[in-house]
């Protein structure tokens, strides 16, 4: 028996460096990426177990084949949190990988590219860091690729000019720079446009330099969005990919807004396609006359720009916000350098808080703040932004992170936008004077003895107590934890993050909660029993 078992270990190990490999390494992969995974007790996980076959797993696709493979991970919005295992890399007949929607943190595994059969990668809405991996540029049918809303930073790389069936690219809402290559403008066969439609999403980055004219050669090119980046054109050299885009037949939205385009409007903007039914150019420095033959389409673009703001406007005022001075997104914008990586401070289950300054009349003086903005494509974010505004409109305490003004209104792209803006806490968070970054150059000089932490831990009671049993109304914290107790420069201890709180109100006899249920509260390893 000892030997059959030996016999069955070798088997799995020589399936992980095989090269085709089989479903014992499709089984192992698939374990080895829920062990780097945490969620919630009732967590579709559970059932990701050997007692059962892994094709009967939850978000798990396999094909018809003898034996059987993966062939798909479907799991967006699985309430997952961790980090994205290299060993996905051994499911070598994945077409589709799709963890949208979650809160996976850490790098891109560079080892996704070794699936070659991959056509579908879609990790939008996390909190990912670092930079592209090259080496997806090996996955060669690869259709479709989301990294949109997560903390990439640097540069497209040049080598993914060579995915020559890639029709849709989001890379919207991240921090990455530098140049667009003109590899990726101009690296799709002719047979592609007679079948398909291409998007390309790369707004809200640093991307600089010219808009490259071999974008004209995406002759099925239906949707490029440009918006609130740093691209430039002075020359009338620097318009050439307005010229270049009259190819693209099929062109019907073409969005540039808040970039630094300067210099006169080519009359080249009258030749784009028929098609064109969104064109958006606003902040900008552009000069010059508009051509008679588009002017009418721009003046009904603007009459309903001005109606979908009126909207937006109507829709975003609720009883929630009274109580908070009103500051827009320009100003949070100008405040935070456009949320600049430079900025950045962190980010939590539903938002990302960058450090900025504040002046003007919402503040008596000019002072650093910490804006934190909600991803609200992440399931509860509306929920928990209107669950913290409560929470804290009508608590007064010193040992409780004061909300200063929120902003609740539309973004440059007029995507629903709400943040939260708070005092600066210049000592940081508890976590990370606990658990210490051993990259972090000022690690040696922080130090808590033992006065320090009985003072933290007062500081914290005393925040509880309040909550608990002297404010207006009792409000329980439901995610108290380190990474959520912040120091002010004199090392005195603030609570914050009430995104998950309860509110009770009495009702007579007893205490119930007024807000509805969020399910399963807190973070795992912190949230209390019950």
């Amino acid at each position: 028996m000892k030997l059959l078992c030996f016999f069955l270990l070798c088997l799995c190990s020589q399936a992980l460096v095989s090269p085709r490999g089989n479903n014992c390494t499709d089984q192992l992969a698939l374990l080895s990426f829920k062990s780097m995974l945490s969620s919630g007790p009732s967590s579709l996980l559970a059932s990701w177990n050997t007692s059962n076959h892994f094709c009967s797993w939850p978000g798990v696709v396999c094909g018809h084949q003898q034996p059987v493979r993966v062939i798909a991970l479907r799991m967006g919005t699985f309430n997952l949190s961790g980090l994205i295992s290299p060993f996905l890399g051994n499911l070598s007949f994945l077409k589709e990988l799709d963890l949208h929607g979650n809160q996976l943190v850490g790098k891109i595994p560079p080892e996704l590219g070794h699936l070659g059969g991959l056509q579908v990668l879609n990790v939008s809405l996390n909190y990912l860091q670092g930079s592209i991996p090259v080496t997806l540029q090996v996955c060669a049918k690869l259709t479709s690729l989301d990294l949109s809303n997560n903390y990439l930073q640097g540069e497209i790389p040049s080598e993914m000019g060579t995915l020559k069936k890639l029709v849709f690219l989001n890379l919207e809402k991240n921090g990455l720079s530098g140049e667009i290559p003109q590899s990726l403008a101009g690296c799709f066969p002719s047979e592609i446009w007679l079948c398909t439609t291409i998007d390309y999403l790369l707004d809200n980055n640093f991307f600089d330099g010219i808009v490259p004219p071999e974008v004209g050669r995406l002759g099925a090119l239906d949707w490029l969005q440009l918006n609130s980046n740093s691209l430039k054109a002075k020359e009338p050299k620097d318009w050439d990919f307005l010229s270049a885009l009259t190819n693209c037949s099929q062109l019907q939205a073409l969005q540039f807004s808040n970039n630094k385009f300067g210099g006169f409007l080519p009359r080249s903007l009258s030749n784009l396609s028929a098609s064109l039914t969104t064109l958006i150019l606003d902040g900008n420095t552009i000069s010059g006359s508009i051509p008679e033959d588009i002017a009418l389409f721009i003046l009904l673009m603007l009459l309903k720009l001005l109606i979908c703001r009126r909207k937006r406007k109507i829709n975003t005022s609720t009883n929630s916000m009274q109580g908070y001075p009103m500051i827009s997104y320009s100003q949070l914008v100008s405040a935070t350098n456009g949320f600049s990586a430079i900025n950045f401070l962190g980010s939590g289950s539903f938002g990302a808080v960058y450090k900025g300054e504040l002046s003007g009349e919402e503040v008596e003086s000019t002072k650093l703040i910490a804006v934190k903005v909600l991803k609200l494509q992440t399931p509860k974010a509306h929920k928990s932004f209107t669950t913290e505004c409560e929470a804290l409109r009508n608590t007064r305490h010193r040992n409780l992170v004061k909300i200063i003004t929120i902003c609740s209104g539309i973004d440059s792209t007029w995507d629903d936008f709400k943040a939260i803006v708070y005092d600066f806490m210049p000592n940081g968070s508890l976590e990370s004077w606990l658990h210490q970054d051993a990259n972090d150059h000022q690690a040696e000089q922080r130090y808590l003895n033992i006065y320090d932490r009985v003072t933290i831990l007062l500081d914290v009671a005393y925040a509880l107590d309040y909550l608990h049993c002297h404010g207006l109304k009792p409000v329980v914290h439901c995610d108290l934890k380190s990474s959520n107790v912040l120091l002010d420069a004199d090392m005195v201890a603030h609570v914050g993050d009430f995104g998950l709180a309860k509110i009770l109100v009495k009702r007579s006899s007893s205490l119930q909660q007024s807000t509805s249920s969020m399910g399963f509260r807190g973070t795992i390893g912190y949230a209390a029993p019950g």
